[in-house]
Parts: C-alpha cells; sequence; structure tokens
C-alpha cells in the first residue's frame, strides 16, 4: 500500500506566495496547530488554488495550515474520517518543509479528540504502551497525497520555523492518485 505520492500542480509557487501572505495577514504569528483559515478569504487571496489540481479532476472544497514550531509538537495521530470517508488529502508546503517529515507508523492505541477549532483527530493515548513502528516518511517539499487515516506525525528541522504547510481537503477522496 501506497504512503504517499508526489504531484505536480499548476502556479505552485504563486500559490506558495499567497497562501504565505494570507495566513500572515490573519496571524502576524501563526499558532502552533492544526489551523482552518476562513476558507472564501483564502480563495479570494489565492484564487489559483481553486484550478491547481483541474489535470487530477479535484477541486478544494477546504484547507487547514499545519503549523509547528517544537520536534513532535504534532505526535502520532490518524485524522478523523469524515462523512465523505477520505483516506487521503493533498498536502502543500508553504514554509520550512525542507528539512521536515511526515513518518507514517504502525500500531499504537488512539482516542478521538475534538479540536477547538471543530475537527475531530485520534490522537494516540496517553499510557499506549505499544510501540509505534515506523513504516515510512516523506518530506512534503511539493505537493503530496498521503494517507492521513494511517498513524503520522510531523518531525521538524527546528532551525527553521514555522514549518507551514496547507492540507487541502477535495470534493473527492484523492487516494485514487495512489494507485
Amino acid at each position: 500500500m501506497k504512503l504517499y505520492k508526489k504531484l505536480e500542480i499548476d502556479n505552485l509557487a504563486l500559490i506558495q506566495k499567497k497562501v504565505h501572505d494570507y495566513i500572515y495577514s490573519i496571524w502576524e504569528r501563526p499558532p502552533a496547530g492544526f489551523e482552518v483559515p476562513e476558507w472564501t478569504g483564502l480563495v479570494a487571496s489565492c484564487p489559483e488554488l481553486m484550478t491547481a489540481f483541474d489535470r487530477y479532476g479535484l477541486k478544494p472544497i477546504a484547507a487547514a495550515a499545519s503549523i509547528v514550531y517544537k520536534q513532535y509538537e504534532i505526535d502520532y495521530h490518524i485524522d478523523y474520517i469524515d462523512a465523505n470517508r477520505c483516506q487521503c488529502r493533498i498536502n502543500i508546503p508553504i514554509i520550512n518543509c525542507e528539512n521536515s517529515f511526515t513518518e507514517f507508523g504502525s500500531g499504537g492505541e488512539f482516542d478521538r479528540i475534538q479540536m477547538p477549532n471543530g475537527y475531530s483527530a485520534y490522537k494516540r493515548k496517553i499510557n499506549d504502551p505499544t510501540e509505534i513502528v515506523k513504516i515510512g516518511e516523506v518530506t512534503i517539499d511539493v505537493p503530496t497525497v498521503i494517507r492521513v487515516q494511517i498513524p503520522h506525525r510531523i518531525r521538524i528541522d527546528t532551525a527553521h520555523v514555522p514549518r507551514i504547510c496547507l492540507t487541502v481537503f477535495m470534493d473527492r477522496d484523492p487516494v485514487f492518485l495512489l494507485d
């Protein structure tokens, strides 16, 4: 089973700049975590995002910024399975992603938690004695479709922070790109 696949999209450099500028227009210092910028504002600031995935037959419907300042600030977790049962999302590197990794693991016990932004996730149980075995990793240095239903965490280069990656929700599950 493939865990990820790097993609080509139209206007990548322009999208990165516009998303970066939009995020910094909302927050002087972007907060750590899974932050959800207002969708219509993001699209108005970066309309190129809406056509970037046309070659794959995908349309973005929402996005969140994964913002990390500290090593393993985002520990092993499983993204919540939404109503569409999406197994994958597409991540776009915005800044400081070159020397960071998304690690995939196997094992562990997870509890569903509700985040302050309204999204849910499955976080590793606090006293989980199970060792999670690393089964793969990828640097999100270009747009990358990843399996968010496999336990994963972020490892960063703490000399270059924040690491900001935009995770894009699509109108249908992009898992077919891993076939």
